[in-house]
């Protein structure tokens, strides 16, 4: 095996592991974000499910109209 050929050989095994690591770097940020996203939508999921069951005698899962939330939510003046 010639010097050149190894020297190839060794130039895309360089290649290939920058590429490797740049893309475990991304997997970790974007495993990060769907942790921090499923967070969200999780205490998102509370909210919604506290505003349907909070102030009505309807059922939890029943859909509440703008108007039945905002009675149920009086603003702080009233």
């Amino acid at each position: 095996m010639s010097d050149e050929h190894l020297n190839r050989i060794e130039t895309v095994l360089a290649h290939h592991e920058k590429q490797i690591e740049d893309l475990s770097e991304m997997i970790r940020s974007q495993w990060h974000e769907i942790d921090l996203l499923k967070r969200r939508l999780k205490d998102a999921q509370s909210k919604i499910n506290d505003l349907r069951s909070g102030g009505t005698d309807t059922e939890p899962d029943a859909p509440q109209t703008v108007a039945e939330i905002a009675a149920a939510e009086k603003p702080p003046h009233y």
